[in-house]
């Protein structure tokens, strides 16, 4: 939850382990975004395994990572994810599909 108390991310994994005092191991990890509504997701983040470090909010794959919104999909080959500031990168290959662009003005 933010500062308001109102829900922005859900993480649900398959398998979750702590690995250490600062590090929790993931195996099928389902990360839910919510920035409009806490009904339904603005954009979701699909892992195999993952690791995600409490000391920096650093949460990293070295596996194929997949991230959808309602218009696009995204796949990398790995991905690094700052839970605090919800940047993330992926790193290649990396391919995007974006699938309604809506109407686009004529040329």
């Amino acid at each position: 939850k933010d500062k308001a108390g109102k829900l922005s991310m859900r993480f649900n994994a398959e398998i979750a382990e702590r690995a250490s005092e600062t590090a929790f191991n993931f195996k099928g990890l389902h990360i839910e975004i919510f920035d409009k509504s806490p009904d339904k997701p603005d954009m979701e983040v699909f892992l195999n395994q993952a690791v995600f470090d409490r000391t920096t909010s650093m949460l990293t794959s070295k596996d194929q990572a997949k991230i959808k919104g309602e218009q696009y999909e995204i796949i990398g080959s790995q991905l690094e994810f700052d839970s605090k500031t919800r940047a993330s990168r992926l790193l290649g290959p990396v391919t995007m599909t974006i699938t309604d662009l809506g109407e686009q003005p004529a040329p």
